[in-house]
């Protein structure tokens, strides 16, 4: 096979899912005219009794007000001014041009599988100091030591081999770097992957359990959710069930009961 194994052929396959997945989000986003108003495809934070972190405020007028909070929940109180920022797995821009706009950082530079994604972040998110491209975050396209912080928000839970995609984040990191990771992962796999982190040289300074705000969360925006994507067919929105974590789909179901876990990470390297 040329040195191509079974695994590898599995992941590939895994990552075109992915791609023709978020492909049909976006042409789905076009025909309910939702497109320019979606630029957040995470699930959102709803503030309960866990502690939060953030450094801003959220409006309750704010356009997606949720997922914003989730971002600000991410970063906690690191402080980003100036800094150069990489978002893996940036989706449609949202967490990045919030970090530009709120934390002014210096340089903002957005990674996706997705080139429908991509494209619709040239479009949306212009700046002079934002960048995207298209890329695969277990193969990240970077020099080492290039980013004083490394984003990733509900995305590393696709990835094939997540423990290559902790090595790239390590090594595109400079030294005294954040990485600042907020994914819904199995319950009993967050230790291993915790202590994988700090072998390679993370001093963990964060690791807090919000997946009562992120449900919280889900509750409160599904109706949101319908309206954007309600107008495509009904086999698609079965599909979507899982992807928006709406109240009563797989995944909403596991992090209900405890399976999984939605934990945020903030990590320094040393």
């Amino acid at each position: 096979m040329n040195g191509v194994t079974i695994l590898d052929e599995v992941r590939h396959d895994d990552k075109e899912d992915i791609k023709k997945h978020f492909t049909t989000v976006a042409e789905s986003l076009e025909v309910s005219n939702m497109t320019r108003f979606v630029t957040f495809l995470n699930w959102g934070y709803k503030v309960t009794d866990n502690e939060q972190f953030a450094q801003f405020e959220v409006d309750d007028s704010m356009l997606n007000k949720n997922p914003l909070k989730l971002l600000f929940e991410i970063v906690g109180q690191v402080d980003l001014k100036d800094k150069k920022v990489l978002d893996v797995g940036c989706g449609r821009g949202g967490n990045l041009a919030g970090i530009n706009k709120h934390y002014k950082a210096h340089t903002c530079v957005g990674l996706d599988l997705t080139e429908a994604s991509v494209q619709f972040d040239h479009v949306r998110h212009k700046g002079d100091n934002m960048f995207f491209l298209v890329g695969d975050a277990e193969n990240l396209p970077f020099e080492g030591e290039t980013f004083d912080a490394v984003f990733n928000c509900e995305s590393s839970h696709g990835y094939p081999n997540i423990h290559k995609f902790y090595d790239g984040v390590y090594r595109v990191l400079k030294t005294g770097g954040h990485f600042l990771y907020g994914d819904m992962l199995p319950t009993d796999k967050w230790t291993e992957y915790e202590q994988y982190l700090i072998s390679l040289g993370f001093e963990i300074l964060r690791n807090q359990d919000i997946t009562e705000n992120i449900l919280s969360s889900c509750d409160e925006v599904a109706e949101n959710h319908y309206s954007a994507y309600g107008k495509m067919d009904q086999g698609f929105m079965e599909g979507m069930k899982d992807s928006l974590s709406l109240p009563g789909s797989g995944i909403y179901n596991d992090m209900k009961t405890g399976v999984q876990q939605f934990c945020v990470i903030n990590a320094i390297k040393k």
